[in-house]
């Protein structure tokens, strides 16, 4: 367990410019700061804790002074050897008002609004050892903006079934996500729901058929009526090793939105501890794109993602006198 509280002070010059008179003045910003970091680790848990006061006295300026919190919080829980896991995660931070005019979310010369999150999960996982990997987590989270706008709450919850590394001789992944949202002044909800599938025979350094599925439908706040897709396509998947592949597949759109397309997907794996993936598709908008780096050490797993997926109830998609 490692406690840290801190104190500081900052002092910053700025030249402010009168748009009335043209006239420029100057004025210092005094920054006083305070907070705690906490992190705890035991076992199969973890607790992170971040927090800051941060208070700005401004001279000589029509700006008026201000306290800004920050706060930055993550915690997990293995429910013993069951293979839960509880989680929560809360964080509060200071965002730009309007992004075009204070795109940093400077708090010192931008106009910036609290926000403040909070999410609750329970999480399932059997051993990936074994005939089966399988995973799953349900969870709630509530977002609240200083300026009401983008404030919603929801719930959803993902499954995900795939072959366990035991197994030899076919390989598959079954994928269900729903995620669903509710504003929280106008009470418009939106939801979104996939389900992803593959299946093929396992085969190490050839080549293996496979055959895959993927549906997509999203409910909301849209005037578009292109909502909802479903495809299926065959492929083959070549084998370099165990754990490393590439694939290509042709699919057959049975929706509106997009024509029969091909895809494809390259999945290296050098170590049981890093990963390299990269995926070419087609979803909800046309082309899609997904990219995954993670390596795992003793103690942590590092992971840098990039997905495309429909979302709602995001700030920069609010605009001013409309929805």
């Amino acid at each position: 367990m490692e406690i840290t509280p801190y104190v500081g002070t900052e002092l910053t010059f700025t030249d402010n410019v009168n748009r009335s008179n043209t006239n420029q003045q100057s004025s210092f910003i005094t920054a006083l700061e305070t907070g705690i970091e906490a992190t705890v680790e035991g076992n199969r848990g973890y607790l992170g804790l971040d927090y800051e006061l941060r208070y700005l006295y401004y001279t000589e300026t029509d700006r008026n002074d201000k306290l800004y919190q920050n706060l930055d919080f993550y915690t997990f829980k293995g429910l013993g050897r069951s293979g839960f896991q509880v989680d929560a995660s809360a964080s509060i931070e200071n965002i730009a008002e309007d992004i075009a005019t204070d795109a940093n979310a400077d708090e010192i010369s931008g106009d910036t609004i609290q926000s403040n999150q909070a999410q609750i999960g329970l999480s399932y996982r059997t051993n990936p050892l074994s005939t089966m990997d399988l995973r799953s987590r349900i969870y709630t989270r509530v977002i609240d903006n200083e300026d009401e706008i983008g404030n919603y709450t929801g719930w959803g919850g993902n499954v995900s079934y795939a072959n366990g590394r035991s197994v030899k001789d076919a390989f598959w992944l079954l994928s269900l996500s729903y995620d669903y949202r509710e504003g929280r002044d106008d009470e418009v909800s939106t939801e979104f729901s996939r389900i992803n599938e593959v299946f093929g025979l396992q085969t190490i350094g050839g080549f293996a058929p496979f055959v895959r599925l993927n549906y997509e439908n999203y409910n909301g706040v849209t005037d578009s009526p292109e909502n909802e897709i479903l495809n299926w396509g065959i492929g083959t998947r070549y084998f370099w090793d165990r754990y490393s592949y590439l694939d290509v597949s042709y699919n057959f759109s049975e929706d509106d939105v997009n024509s029969d397309f091909w895809a494809g997907a390259i999945n290296l794996s050098p170590s049981d501890r890093t990963r390299f993936y990269f995926q070419y598709d087609k979803r909800l908008r046309g082309d899609a794109y997904a990219a995954e780096i993670r390596h795992r050490t003793r103690r942590w797993t590092n992971t840098l993602t990039y997905t495309e997926r429909p979302d709602s109830y995001e700030r920069e998609r609010f605009v001013q006198g409309g929805e």
